[in-house]
């Protein structure tokens, strides 16, 4: 991310320091938050099965059947 910024072009050393160490903050947190949103799903998953769920049930397509579509869904 750091590399397709002009961080070059601005005159203030202080200035491009800070933007520098706050893009890198935010590229940390958003790989953070990558982690975290991986790890809550398998805890919830977890749950649900410790709980004796099924999971989302899987739906096939109308797609390819030759069935028309419901006229609710048309």
């Amino acid at each position: 991310m750091l590399e397709n910024i002009g961080l070059n072009a601005i005159q203030d050393e202080n200035a491009r320091q800070l933007i520098r160490r706050l893009l890198s903050l935010i590229e940390k947190l958003s790989a953070d938050l990558r982690d975290l949103q991986a790890e809550n799903q398998a805890l919830w998953d977890e749950n649900n099965r410790l709980k004796g769920e099924q999971g989302k049930p899987k739906v096939k397509s109308w797609l390819g059947t030759g069935m028309p579509y419901p006229k609710f869904l048309r």
